[in-house]
């Protein structure tokens, strides 16, 4: 009997033993799954994800901004970019409108600073073109070519270059500009703005030497008041015959200086006396004078 029950009890011991060995391990087990599924479901994978994905977010954002930038720059440089339609420098008008100059016109719209090889027919010629195509304003009738470009860019830029006048060509053998009193007279009033603008003195051979006329005539530029002279016109009235070899010149003129304030129109009197056979002027007086509207 007692072998019986220790038989009994050593089963027992047996499968209790086999109980406890296969239920330990499956124990662990689940705990080494769980630990597994923590380490797999931690947030790490979220960050490394983030990681990864901020420098593509941030390059994108330094395209956009650069992308910003430029269209930014590219419309700043239009804005300031001028247009040639505004341009209203002197000598823009004609050249904008897709007509280029001739030689002669570009001479007188770069007020005669471009004028190598150009004939002085041709710029005359190129002046009134210009005048009558209505590029520039017509000088009133003169003569003196450098006081009518001046005066075109006054009236039409409000602005000129300071013009040197140009000495006259020469008369051709067995001509004189002073072959008469009112041609004296004439010659005489478009040389002024070579005398006083420093071009040369031919003036005073047109004066009686130590006449008054002469006289005035060398105290006015040693003023200094009739600086950047200009003749604009000269229309002769009137010759008057006073006596043998006196003649009295009535003549209308429109000019300007420095001090004048504008264009004048004078109405003067010329007294003209021959010597060995030349014309000279000896006196002069001014009758009228009034401010050119």
């Amino acid at each position: 009997m007692s072998k019986a029950i220790g038989i009994i009890i050593a089963l027992l011991l047996i499968a209790g033993g086999v109980y406890f060995f296969v239920a330990g391990p499956a124990d662990d087990s689940e705990e080494h799954v769980e630990n597994d599924t923590g380490e797999t479901e931690e947030p790490a994978g979220e960050e490394s994800s983030e990681e990864t994905t901020e420098p593509d977010t941030a390059k994108t954002a330094e395209e956009t901004s650069s992308e910003e930038d430029t269209h930014e720059r590219t419309e700043e440089e239009t804005e300031e970019e001028p247009s040639e339609e505004d341009s209203t420098e002197p000598g823009a008008d004609r050249n904008t409108s897709g007509n280029n100059y001739t030689a002669a016109e570009q001479c007188i719209m770069s007020q005669l600073t471009e004028c190598e090889g150009v004939p002085t027919a041709d710029r005359f010629q190129a002046y009134k073109d210009l005048a009558r195509d209505g590029t520039l304003p017509q000088a009133p009738g003169s003569g003196c070519l450098p006081c009518a470009v001046k005066y075109s860019f006054e009236v039409k830029y409000g602005e000129s270059r300071d013009i040197e006048a140009e000495t006259s060509e020469v008369p051709q053998d067995g001509k004189t500009y002073t072959g008469s009193p009112e041609s004296l007279v004439t010659t005489y009033l478009f040389s002024l703005p070579e005398y006083y603008n420093g071009a040369n003195e031919r003036t005073l051979d047109y004066l009686l030497p130590g006449s008054d006329a002469y006289s005035q005539l060398v105290d006015n530029k040693a003023s200094g008041n009739f600086r950047d002279h200009m003749t604009y016109s000269v229309f002769i009235e009137e010759v008057e015959s006073v006596s043998d070899g006196r003649y009295n010149v009535y003549a209308y003129r429109e000019y300007s200086h420095e001090n004048s304030g504008g264009v004048h129109d004078a109405y003067v009197k010329y007294d003209v006396v021959e010597r060995d056979g030349h014309y000279y002027i000896q006196n002069y007086e001014e009758l009228s004078s009034a401010p050119v509207e």
